[in-house]
């Protein structure tokens, strides 16, 4: 009878916690780097974090309520959007608050390394992810950029407490004692001294006996010396150390990317500057392209055969004339072609080598002799963009010296994407 009692009373507790459950704004938060797994109120802001967690296809975030400036390290912006209700504006604000972080502590973290020998990128990395890019209540109440530093027995100077990872004997979350410190930087040189200190030798000492390079070595080994009590803290500091740019997921490789850069001067003093980068370049390298594969060669571009691109002779007008007209006539006679005639009209061979080497953008690659030149490119660039013309708005700047001519615009050309598309751009009639 008294069995039968028990199970009735389970039930009705079972029920009960359904219902209320159902009837209020409650969801299950189960953090996996902490001993007991929770339930919180979104409205409850006691215990509000972001939890991040690991699996194969990358970072989890499990967001109860706030926004938070690591969040667009772990997450990609449509994730954000579409998952976690972020704005525009929110992760602006939050690249903004990390790019300010790094800003304002990459030369101190810098001379840490030197004198304490702990990687400048591993200072950061711990600095941005221990407090939210300076957004934490421990970084602005107590200037502990290093929230892993605890007060421990030996600490006599201003402490500040707020709930961590201490659990009292009943396995209830407690607040946990954290060294306060004037300012951050002062927070910054007293974890150099924490982590080189000779009495902690036996946890951190073999740390400094590993490349100041391998930042991946240094995450893992402060978590193994227990720095952390988080199983994910090394995964989280080296995902902050190789965070993508423009969305670009870092590859561990070297890269090359061309730009260009123009300056404009009036009385000795540069008062305008236009550059490119060639981002699509990167991208093909970091295996990121979208689009249509080059039809002609991507490669590492080599500068100008002659060697002789560094023009250090007096400046001839004459020969810097004779250039920049050659190049007029040129494109004069180029942007005949297709709407007043066919591909004879723009005298290619007239103005080029029989053996030419064109060097086109990422995405269009390299391409020889007039032949691949035409192929490769200005026949599948045409078909899609055959009203090709300058830019009736905009800056452009073009000059010469010695067999060399530069030009830059922006914009500089205006079309409509037509045909087929182009770089599998599908046709818009735009």
């Amino acid at each position: 009878m008294n069995r039968k009692i028990d199970i009735i009373f389970k039930l009705i507790f079972i029920l009960l916690f359904i219902a209320l459950f159902m009837l209020s704004d409650v969801s299950i938060h189960i953090d996996i780097s902490k001993p007991n797994n929770t339930i919180i109120k979104k409205d409850d802001t006691s215990n509000i974090e972001v939890v991040m967690a690991s699996f194969t296809d990358g970072f989890v975030l499990a967001d109860m309520k706030g926004k938070y400036n690591m969040s667009v390290v772990h997450n990609t912006e449509a994730v954000l959007k579409n998952k976690y209700d972020w704005t525009d504006q929110h992760i602006k604000t939050a690249k903004l608050n990390i790019l300010a972080f790094v800003k304002k502590f990459y030369k101190a973290a810098q001379e840490e390394q030197r004198s304490s020998g702990i990687p400048a990128d591993i200072k950061l990395a711990q600095g941005l992810h221990e407090t939210d890019a300076g957004g934490s209540i421990l970084s602005s109440k107590a200037c502990n950029v290093y929230a892993g530093i605890k007060c421990g027995k030996g600490w006599k100077g201003k402490t500040y407490y707020i709930e961590d990872d201490s659990y009292d004997k009943n396995g209830k979350l407690i607040k946990s004692c954290f060294r306060c410190y004037d300012n951050l930087e002062e927070s910054m040189t007293a974890h150099s001294v924490f982590l080189t200190n000779p009495i902690k030798a036996y946890r951190y000492g073999f740390l400094f006996d590993l490349p100041q390079t391998d930042y991946r070595a240094w995450a893992y080994g402060l978590k193994k010396a227990g720095y952390a009590s988080d199983d994910f803290y090394a995964p989280k500091l080296i995902r902050i150390v190789e965070c993508p740019w423009l969305d670009i997921p870092p590859t561990q490789h070297a890269v090359a990317m061309r730009y260009h850069e123009f300056f404009r001067f009036e009385d000795d003093q540069v008062v305008e500057m236009q550059a490119l980068w060639d981002i699509p370049e990167l991208m093909m390298q970091a295996d990121a392209w979208p689009m249509t594969p080059s039809l002609g060669v991507e490669w590492l571009v080599p500068g100008p055969a002659t060697q002789d691109g560094i023009i250090t002779s007096p400046y001839d007008q004459a020969r810097a004339d004779a250039s920049l007209q050659l190049v007029l006539d040129m494109l004069s006679d180029m942007v005949k072609h297709p709407l007043a005639g066919g591909p004879e009209i723009m005298q290619l061979e007239r103005y080029w080598h029989p053996k030419m080497l064109w060097y086109g953008p990422a995405g269009i690659g390299t391409n020889r002799r007039i032949s691949g030149f035409r192929n490769c490119h200005q026949i599948p660039f045409l078909s899609a963009l055959p009203d090709r013309k300058t830019a009736t708005s905009g800056k452009t700047a073009m000059f010469a010296d010695g067999n060399y001519v530069a030009t830059t615009g922006w914009p500089n050309m205006q079309m409509t994407i037509s045909g087929d598309g182009w770089l599998g751009i599908a046709p818009s009639n735009q």
